[in-house]
């Protein structure tokens, strides 16, 4: 039979964990390092809950803490938490509270294949997706958050011709965005409409 066996960082297959472990490494103190400098110009920085070397927001946090800067805090994206319900949607906010200093808008579309496989995403617009967008900014409102809530689109948009989006799409989606969560945050108490 054969018998190589894979060497993946943090996955189903057989790991020692030392490259994840120089990768955490480094990036802790790249970010250290530049959270140091940002001090110096009054600069906070948002370490986004994003993979690969953050995988979930539990990590973030770890990551956060282990730098041990004032100003460095979290980016914190509800597309990114690991399932969308209620309790633990708004655990997670909860429990980053206060460095909590920026948050992306998007929907994110699990791609399948073979078996339930999943082996990409889609970005698509907020609402179109399945995150729980009620009550991450009910959450919000109750930690007090005051940053911002960017519409992100980071990803290239493929259409149904196999072609990339123009910028007219790009911006349909946003108006898009904003039509459906603005009204959302004015009936949660956290918008004004006057913006």
């Amino acid at each position: 039979g054969y018998g190589t066996t894979a060497m993946h960082s943090r996955s189903i297959e057989v790991s020692t964990n030392d490259d994840y472990l120089r990768q955490w490494e480094f990036v802790r103190k790249g970010i250290r390092e530049a959270g140091i400098i940002a001090q110096d110009y009054g600069v906070t920085l948002a370490l986004q809950n994003h993979p690969s070397i953050t995988n979930n927001t539990v990590e973030t946090i770890e990551m956060v803490e282990e730098v041990g800067l004032d100003n460095v805090k979290i980016g914190l994206d509800l597309p990114l938490f690991e399932n969308q319900e209620d309790e633990f949607v708004r655990n997670t906010v909860l429990e980053v509270r206060d460095r909590m200093v920026h948050s992306h808008m998007l929907g994110i579309v699990s791609k399948k294949s073979v078996g339930g496989y999943v082996y990409g995403f889609d970005e698509v617009v907020p609402r179109d997706g399945p995150e729980n967008w009620p009550v991450f900014l009910k959450a919000c409102k109750e930690i007090g958050y005051k940053g911002y809530l960017a519409y992100e689109q980071c990803s290239p948009i493929i259409m149904k011709d196999h072609k990339k989006a123009d910028l007219a799409e790009i911006d349909r989606r946003n108006q898009k965005a904003l039509a459906y969560i603005k009204p959302l945050m004015k009936k949660i108490g956290i918008y004004t409409g006057k913006k």
